[in-house]
């Protein structure tokens, strides 16, 4: 019999819980992702090619749906009007997965797996490979590059404690609104290094683009 999600709701195949924010709900899809995707060894054998298939499509369409505020609100309220959970479920659900948001991988390893994996999109290749055969680089580039790995700004601060606010100044060349150079830095060594791109490069190359901006 064919192994599925048959009967979970969108939240258990993503074990996370109804209060999820954006950042815990991608950290759960990748890596509920990573157990059944084809590079997973630990579960390579457990399923047959039509079987991954069918759980990768769940696993998904769970994360689409959650992602978009509309289709998560008319989701809960399908889960509530066809009588499959209770209006408990989104009080004590959430109680029932605190431990689950919490899992052993940090969120740093996590985010380090997923940035690996879609360096190799053509897309993120291509925009790293031109921000490091120049000499300057630009709060544009960085930008870009993030949102090609579908990063989210709230994901760089849990990790790196980069406010928005600095993030977006960074980002947006608002070289007046920036620290003092050391903190700058500091910053830039952070950012490159979530984002797996040479500390150094976009250090030095970011300073050169400022000092020429200002």
């Amino acid at each position: 019999m064919m192994k599925t999600f048959k009967g979970q709701s969108h939240y258990d195949i993503l074990k996370i819980s109804p209060s999820a924010d954006i950042s815990e709900l991608k950290r759960a899809y990748r890596d509920v992702l990573a157990l059944y995707d084809d590079d997973s060894l630990a579960t390579y054998a457990l399923f047959s090619d039509e079987e991954r298939t069918a759980l990768l499509q769940a696993i998904d369409a769970a994360y689409q749906t959650l992602l978009d505020d509309k289709k998560r609100a008319a989701y809960n309220q399908m889960l509530l009007d066809t009588g499959q959970v209770e209006a408990s479920f989104f009080s004590l659900k959430d109680q029932k997965h605190l431990a689950a948001i919490e899992r052993d991988t940090s969120w740093s390893d996590s985010l380090t797996a997923w940035v690996r994996k879609q360096s190799g999109q053509a897309e993120v290749k291509t925009l790293v490979d031109a921000l490091l055969a120049k000499d300057e680089v630009t709060g544009a580039e960085l930008k870009a590059i993030r949102q090609a790995l579908g990063i989210e700004k709230s994901e760089i601060y849990k990790i790196a404690k980069i406010s928005g606010t600095m993030l977006t100044n960074i980002e947006e060349d608002r070289f007046a609104d920036l620290p003092a150079e050391i903190f700058l830095k500091q910053f830039l060594s952070s950012y490159a290094q979530i984002l797996q791109i040479d500390p150094l490069h976009v250090i030095g190359g970011y300073l050169k683009h400022m000092a020429g901006g200002t």
